[in-house]
């Protein structure tokens, strides 16, 4: 429980300065590192078994990830989401509410099924290109 609070001591300074930075500067790069920091704290949360909390932090998370997908498709941006969308997944599962754990489940699968189009079509024009 200690590391835990001390990781969690860490984060939230973590989260202060990323929060700071994004004021300066809006770049989505600062934005992804809040989204990294957000879901790190919600990590700890879940791991002290303080799932609404670990689902306040997620939630933000997520609003930022659908954000930065929306700005720009990229493969990062949406690996960013769906691991987002994983977590509150399995939150609603700890918390016996599977419905909404499915439907979070769900759009983490749709959204992986994206990348994996993605990159077998990257693979196949780079294969292609060789020969």
């Amino acid at each position: 429980q200690n590391q835990l609070d001390k990781a969690l001591e860490y984060f939230e300074r973590s989260l202060s300065l990323s929060e700071q930075l994004l004021k300066e500067s809006a770049t989505p790069q600062n934005r992804r590192d809040l989204t990294y920091t957000l879901n790190r704290i919600g990590d700890v949360y879940v791991s002290q078994n303080q799932l609404d909390k670990a689902l306040e932090y997620f939630e933000r998370s997520l609003s930022l990830s659908e954000q930065l997908l929306k700005e720009s498709a990229t493969p990062q941006n949406r690996r960013d989401l769906t691991y987002t969308l994983n977590r509150i997944g399995d939150v609603y599962v700890s918390q016996n509410q599977l419905d909404k754990a499915l439907e979070y489940f769900e759009r983490d699968l749709s959204f992986r099924e994206q990348l994996l189009k993605e990159s077998a079509t990257m693979f196949l024009k780079t294969n292609s290109t060789r020969h």
